[in-house]
């Protein structure tokens, strides 16, 4: 614990000169292409922003759920893993959301922005398109939270905008089924977030 500690205090000691630089790109496109540009950005001050992910693996398709919160520094705040057991992904993917939004108020959090790189679960949420039945209930309690926040947004993002969440929800695979709640960040993500602070870009 004091290792991870000192590795992440280390990390943003590195980063405070380019903190909030978050659109410098480590790869170039070629002049001649359209591409779409990727990244992470910070929330305003007085926000914090969600990042939400989830995973299915093995035959018996067993599903786990990843987040984090971060606030208008880009900065660790809280995240969670969750083993949802036998779940489809699209399931998994909106119980994520919710289990980051029921973290999110535990401390307090007041302004909000979520993130999913799931564009379907992002659409059913905000009401673009139905959900299941099997869904129903779980986007009505997201619904429900979310009228808890003095403000609260949800976007899709892409992927490569995601890496930490992603992440998240694999790191998920060595717990028991449940939710369980990170106070410090786990070293297997210390890369990622290092990506997001220094605003490294993707290209698609």
């Amino acid at each position: 614990m004091q290792q991870n500690r000192a590795l992440f205090q280390y990390i943003f000691q590195q980063c405070t000169v380019i903190e909030g630089t978050l659109k410098k790109g480590l790869l170039q496109p070629a002049s001649d292409t359209q591409l779409r540009t990727v990244f992470w950005s910070c929330p305003l001050p007085g926000f914090v922003k969600l990042n939400c992910d989830a995973s299915v693996t093995g035959a018996l398709s067993s599903a786990f759920g990843g987040g984090l919160i971060r606030n208008s520094s880009g900065r660790w705040v809280g995240g969670f893993v969750s083993n949802l057991g036998r779940c489809p992904i699209l399931r998994a993917e909106i119980w994520s959301i919710l289990h980051g939004l029921e973290y999110a108020l535990s401390i307090n959090a007041r302004n909000i922005l979520i993130e999913s790189d799931n564009a379907i679960a992002v659409d059913i949420i905000n009401d673009v398109v139905s959900p299941s039945a099997s869904c129903l209930s779980l986007v009505r309690q997201i619904r429900q939270l979310l009228n808890a926040f003095d403000y609260a947004r949800l976007s899709h993002i892409h992927r490569e905008g995601n890496f930490v969440a992603d992440s998240l929800s694999h790191y998920a695979y060595t717990f028991d089924p449940g939710v369980h709640y990170l106070s410090e960040p786990p070293d297997c993500i210390a890369s990622w977030l290092f990506h997001d602070l220094v605003g490294v870009t993707y290209f698609r």
